[in-house]
């Protein structure tokens, strides 16, 4: 007896959505693994006690700009293909808005940590802007992926 597998019946996703799928996979890995660079950085620079940078902006570089990032680029790819049987995700400009939001809120809250000390209450507006950024990039990616596994 023959066995021969029979074709999948999933349709494959147009050329271009696969390749705008993978760029926003790369945006989001580069993006953790700067977070991750700077970081490093910044987690040196407190151990020797050479600059007053904050705790804050070194938890929130390498917990949400390198280890939530990196979760986000794999994630699009991964669960597409390994869970949905599909092999492209839902809405590819709510996941650019998503990478938009994350790059945009991280940045406010480090950049408001980073001036608290100089301007007190002042930086306070951006930190908590940069974190409902966050929180709605997330909820975007929970969206996603919970429409992928329906």
């Amino acid at each position: 007896m023959d066995h021969v597998s029979k074709p999948s019946k999933i349709p494959l996703p147009e050329p271009g959505a696969l390749l705008a799928l993978n760029r926003l996979c790369a945006r989001f890995i580069w993006a953790s693994l700067i977070c991750l660079g700077i970081g490093i950085v910044f987690g040196l620079l407190l151990m020797l006690e050479v600059s007053d940078i904050s705790v804050f902006a070194h938890v929130h570089l390498t917990l949400i700009g390198f280890v939530i990032f990196l979760i986000y680029g794999v994630g699009y790819k991964l669960v597409p293909t390994m869970f949905a049987a599909k092999h492209t995700i839902r809405s590819q400009k709510m996941a650019d808005t998503h990478f938009w939001l994350s790059i945009i809120g991280i940045v406010l809250m480090i950049g408001a940590e980073l001036l608290s000390s100089p301007l007190g209450a002042a930086a306070e507006p951006a930190l908590i802007i940069g974190g409902v950024l966050q929180v709605v990039g997330a909820f975007l990616f929970i969206y996603q992926m919970g429409m992928m596994l329906k």
